[in-house]
């Protein structure tokens, strides 16, 4: 079973019960890429799946601050006394949900437990959600992909500018819901320099006394 195997199930069982489901978030810049996140009565809940059940996972799991964080590994067929000590341990010390998966069957083997005390934290996350988090790339992936916060600002450019062809840069600043740049003075000059080098697959330009912007396909 390979990670992305293992996370299609606890995703299908997570939908099931009408959790809307997120993959490989990273919250911020240097911070950490949750495997899935779920969202369900103003709650988030984060699972980290991993195919083998190591210390790794448990840090991993245990440093998120939501609402619930969970494990998700496979199914163990023998040795099932002392991986049962291990989810105690998890579960009692760590305060962490497991659930295990064999042959795309879901077994919760211990509920994750309400973290109240991460409540502001949790909340604060749960605003950077996005809905290209969903589909983007899927947990588990082995190319490692995530909808970063730089793409989330240049999907909102790229759709100004297909939509108001000869646009200029202020138009694009003017637009913006929200960017990933500490200051708009800052993203204002990132964008220009990205729009002219970066993401010049796409974007074109013209100089008739001010620079205008084109969508590719528009000349």
């Amino acid at each position: 079973m390979i990670e992305k195997e293992l996370a299609k199930p606890v995703i299908n069982w997570l939908e099931a019960q009408h959790w809307e489901v997120y993959q490989e978030v990273r919250f911020t810049p240097q911070g950490g890429i949750a495997d899935i996140c779920a969202v369900r009565d103003n709650k988030l809940w984060i699972l980290e799946t991993k195919t083998s059940l190591t210390f790794t996972v448990l840090e991993q799991a245990n440093n998120w601050r939501s609402h619930f964080r969970s494990i998700a590994v496979p199914y163990a067929r023998h040795n099932r006394d002392s991986r049962k000590f291990v989810y105690d341990i998890a579960y009692r010390y760590l305060k962490l949900g497991v659930i295990s998966v064999f042959m795309g069957n879901v077994v919760e083997e211990k509920p994750a437990p309400l973290m109240r005390d991460y409540h502001r934290y949790a909340k604060s996350m749960m605003k950077r959600l996005l809905p290209e988090h969903k589909h983007y790339c899927e947990a588990g992936a082995a190319n490692g992909g995530y909808y970063t916060p730089y793409r989330s600002t240049m999907d909102q450019v790229k759709r100004y500018i297909q939509q108001n062809p000869g646009c200029l840069l202020k138009e694009i600043m003017d637009s913006l819901d929200h960017h990933h740049y500490s200051n708009d003075k800052t993203a204002r000059s990132c964008i220009r320099i990205a729009l002219s080098k970066w993401e010049s697959g796409w974007c074109k330009t013209e100089k008739d006394g001010n620079v205008q912007r084109y969508f590719a396909e528009v000349i």
